[in-house]
């Protein structure tokens, strides 16, 4: 991620959710990962919307967070493997629009 970058962490708030990473797209979970400054903002706005997830789901979201960093299926975590999974069903798809002449 651009976060990952030299200086950049304190410049970058990274976005994500239960839905992209575990599939879990009605859980309604998500998160923001960032320095002190970024995220106090984050705070203060979500604490005045009208959602909230239930706290069984924000649970078990952070123990995937935990588990999808041990190996899984193969791979050193699930990440390795979410990563390689998307690059095969990328592949196919190339490999398929190349035949029907689409490139």
């Amino acid at each position: 991620s651009i976060a990952s970058l030299p200086n950049m962490y304190e410049h970058t708030l990274t976005l994500n959710s239960s839905g992209k990473t575990f599939s879990c797209t009605g859980w309604k979970v998500g998160w923001a990962v960032g320095p002190p400054n970024l995220t106090r903002a984050v705070t203060a706005v979500q604490q005045w919307v009208n959602f909230s997830a239930p706290t069984p789901n924000q649970d078990a979201i952070a123990m995937c967070l935990t588990k999808a960093r041990e190996p899984y299926k193969g791979k050193e975590s699930y990440y390795a493997y979410l990563a390689s999974e998307y690059k095969r069903k990328r592949d196919i798809l190339v490999d398929t629009l190349k035949i029907a002449g689409i490139t």
